[in-house]
C-alpha cells in the first residue's frame, strides 16, 4: 500500500465518520504516528550523512594536487572571490531564515499545522461545522416532513391529533358540552309539548356546539400549521446561514494551504543557499590547506586520498545502518497502514459516495466486508464485497462509512 494514499483515507474517514456513532475508530493511532515520526528523524539524519558523503566526493584528489602548485597571488585572488560569495550566501541565507520566523509565526496565529502534518484548528473548525450542517440539514428535512404530513391531512379533512386535543380541553367547548348533556337529559324525563321544547333547545345546543369546535379546530389547526411552517422556515435559515460559514471557513482553509506552500517554498530556497554556502566553506577550507602545505603533489594527493576515505567510510557505514533502519521502520508502516485500513472497515459496513445518498440514508454499497486493497496506475483502492459482487473503490470518493445495520 502505497504510503502517500493511506493518510488520504485516514483524514477522509475521520471527518465523514464523525456522524455515525456505529463507526470505526477515527483517529491515527498514537503507533502509526510514532513509526511515521521516527521515519522522518531516520530520513533526516540519513539525508544529512548523504550530503556529507557528497561533499566528500566533491573534494576530490586532483584538486588537492593543483592547488598547491598555484601560485600564492592566484590563491589569494580565489580566496577574496569566494568570501565575497560567502557573505552573498550568507545575507540571503538571514533574509530567508527572517521571512521563515515570521511566515511561520502568521500561520501558528492562524491555526495552521500543515508544516507539522497534525490537523489544525481551522480544519477542526470546519469538520465541526460540517457536523452542525448535517444534523441542521436533518432537521430541515424531519421539518418539512412535518408541514407536508399535516398540511396533507388538514387537507383530507382530517383532524390532527394535537388539534384534537386543544378542541376537547377548551373550556368554551366543555361549557357547551354540559349544556347539551343536561338538555338531553331534561329531554329524556318529558312527553308531549315540552318534549318538543325540551327537543328544539337540544337542537340548538348541539348546534352551538358543533360551531364552537368547529371554530377551535380551525383556529387550532391554523396555530398548528404556522407553527410547523415557522419551524421549517427557522431550519432552513439556519442550514443557510451554516452552508455561508462552511463556504467561508473552506475558502479560509484555502487561503492558509497557500500560505503554508509559500512557507514551504521559501524553506525550500533556505535548503539551497544552505547547501551552495557549505560549498563555498569546503573551497575555502581547501584553499586554507593548499597554503599551509609545503608536501610535494604526490604526497598531498595520497594524504587528501586516505583522508576522505577515512571520513568516507564511517559515513558509508552509517548510511547503511540509517537505510536499513528506515527500510525497517517503512515495512512497519505499511503494515500498521493496511491494519489501520482495515480495522476502518471492520465486520459488516454501509459505504457512502455522495452526500445526497447520507442524507436519504441510502447507501450506495450495502453491507460491504473488506478484501484488502489494490494499486492500479499508481493509485490505492480499497477493495469490498458484498452480495451483489466486488468493488474498488477510490478511497478519495468515500463520504461515509457505518455499521452495516444487516
Amino acid at each position: 500500500m502505497s504510503t502517500r494514499r493511506v493518510p488520504m483515507i485516514c483524514v477522509i474517514l475521520c471527518v465523514c465518520a464523525y456522524s455515525f456513532a456505529a463507526s470505526p475508530a477515527t483517529a491515527p493511532s498514537a503507533d502509526l504516528a510514532d513509526l511515521r515520526e521516527r521515519e522522518q528523524e531516520v530520513r533526516g539524519r540519513l539525508r544529512e550523512v548523504e550530503q556529507q558523503l557528497i561533499r566528500l566526493s566533491e573534494q576530490s584528489a586532483p584538486a588537492a594536487t593543483t592547488l598547491p602548485s598555484q601560485s600564492a597571488e592566484a590563491r589569494q585572488r580565489r580566496s577574496v572571490a569566494l568570501n565575497d560569495l560567502k557573505a552573498k550566501y550568507q545575507f540571503r541565507k538571514d533574509e530567508l531564515n527572517r521571512e521563515l520566523r515570521e511566515r511561520g509565526a502568521r500561520l501558528s496565529i492562524d491555526g495552521v499545522s500543515g508544516i507539522s502534518g497534525r490537523m489544525g484548528t481551522k480544519e477542526l473548525e470546519l469538520q465541526e461545522l460540517l457536523k452542525i450542517q448535517f444534523d441542521a440539514s436533518r432537521n430541515l428535512v424531519d421539518a418539512k416532513a412535518a408541514l407536508e404530513a399535516a398540511t396533507a391531512q388538514t387537507a383530507r379533512g382530517e383532524t390532527l391529533p394535537s388539534v384534537r386535543r386543544e378542541v376537547d380541553q377548551d373550556p368554551t367547548v366543555q361549557l357547551i358540552r354540559q349544556a347539551v348533556a343536561e338538555a338531553q337529559k331534561n329531554a329524556l324525563q318529558l312527553s308531549g309539548d315540552p318534549l318538543a321544547v325540551a327537543k328544539k333547545n337540544l337542537a340548538e345546543q348541539q348546534k352551538r356546539l358543533d360551531d364552537a369546535m368547529a371554530e377551535v379546530r380551525a383556529r387550532a389547526t391554523s396555530s398548528m400549521i404556522d407553527a410547523l411552517r415557522r419551524q421549517k422556515d427557522a431550519a432552513e435559515a439556519q442550514v443557510k446561514a451554516l452552508s455561508e460559514k462552511v463556504d467561508a471557513a473552506k475558502a479560509d482553509l484555502g487561503e492558509l494551504t497557500d500560505a503554508t506552500n509559500k512557507y514551504l517554498a521559501v524553506k525550500d530556497d533556505e535548503q539551497t543557499v544552505r547547501d551552495m554556502l557549505r560549498k563555498v566553506d569546503a573551497q575555502l577550507e581547501e584553499l586554507h590547506l593548499a597554503a599551509q602545505t609545503e608536501e610535494n603533489a604526490e604526497q598531498a594527493r595520497e594524504r587528501a586520498q586516505n583522508d576522505l576515505l577515512a571520513r568516507i567510510q564511517p559515513l558509508a557505514n552509517l548510511k547503511r545502518k540509517y537505510q536499513l533502519q528506515l527500510d525497517d521502520l517503512r515495512t512497519q508502516i505499511k503494515q500498521a497502514e493496511a491494519d489501520q485500513t482495515a480495522g476502518m472497515f471492520a465486520g459488516t459496513v454501509d459505504v457512502y459516495l455522495s452526500q445526497e445518498d447520507v442524507h436519504n440514508k441510502s447507501p450506495s454499497i450495502v453491507g460491504a466486508t473488506y478484501a484488502g486493497t489494490s494499486e492500479i496506475g499508481g493509485r490505492t483502492f480499497v477493495k469490498l464485497t458484498n452480495s451483489a459482487g466486488a468493488w474498488s473503490v477510490d478511497p478519495s470518493k468515500i463520504v461515509a462509512v457505518r455499521a452495516s445495520e444487516k
